[in-house]
């Protein structure tokens, strides 16, 4: 076992950042603060590539890439895709990868019994295993490099993944899965990678966050009186 990378990562001056999750909240946040730092390159994604219209089209210094993290292919295509774009004419063996951001993510709520399978797994699959895909291909990606200048990966927590509330379990249960295997995986990483992996805990406030239920699934019981109370206002 490994102690955790401690140590501060230098950021090059033409640090490449992939972020997921960038069509609302903190992703689009942190993507238009990178876009507009003019030497910094960005790999902005969502699962609809068209919510990121608020990114210029024709910077080659912004690629806008559709990933979709409960699905494997997409996010090999991701990359794949950025190291033809960013690598030069290396490609793939040229692409250095300084930041991944995880960030990716919804909640599912309301009563826990009234949750389906199908909502049970989707929760889990993109909140928790889409985090360990985008990063594992990460760590890939920044061990290879020759220079061996490591990289950091940035799996976004909250205080769901710290204590529970009622009526968000499988939330609480996929935050705490991103903890303790972040927390695991760090320890995994030789110091010879440079590679660190942290948690980056984020506290509501609406300047980031939506509160318009846009990342808010809800389960059938709860959807119902959420409605009839919606009905009872004037």
């Amino acid at each position: 076992m490994n102690p955790v990378n401690q140590t501060p990562y230098h950021m090059p001056k033409n640090a490449t950042w992939l972020i997921t999750g960038c069509s609302t909240g903190i992703g689009r946040a942190l993507a238009e603060l990178i876009a507009s730092k003019p030497s910094h390159h960005l790999i902005a994604t969502a699962r609809n590539p068209s919510t990121l219209s608020y990114l210029p089209d024709n910077d080659p210094r912004i690629l806008k890439l559709a990933l979709d993290v409960t699905r494997p292919s997409t996010i090999s295509a991701c990359f794949a895709t950025a190291a033809a774009h960013f690598g030069g004419g290396g490609g793939s063996q040229d692409f250095h990868l300084d930041v991944v951001v995880n960030n990716a993510g919804y909640s599912l709520s309301g009563d826990t019994e009234a949750a389906t399978e199908d909502q049970m797994h989707e929760q889990l699959e993109t909140n928790f295993f889409g985090t360990v895909r985008v990063a594992m291909k990460a760590v890939e990606i920044m061990r290879q490099r020759p220079r061996r200048d490591g990289g950091l990966v940035f799996n976004l927590s909250s205080l769901a993944g710290v204590c529970a509330f009622p009526g968000h379990a499988f939330y609480h249960a996929s935050k705490f899965a991103v903890e303790g295997w972040t927390d695991s995986v760090a320890r995994e990483m030789s110091p010879e990678w440079k590679i660190a992996n942290h948690m980056f805990f984020c506290a509501a406030n609406g300047l980031l966050f939506d509160f318009a239920w846009l990342k808010l699934v809800l389960c059938a019981s709860f959807a119902v009186q959420r409605q009839s109370v919606n009905n009872g206002l004037p």
